[in-house]
């Protein structure tokens, strides 16, 4: 569900959420170059 926020959202803890969510964001970016 965090998704959903887009870039209104960030991940403080726990650190593999936080990079979980990162990755998931650099893919989506990828996708959409």
């Amino acid at each position: 569900w965090l998704l959903h926020y887009g870039s209104r959202v960030e991940v403080l803890a726990p650190p593999k959420l936080r990079e979980e969510l990162a990755a998931e964001h650099r893919r989506a970016a990828e996708v959409n170059r």
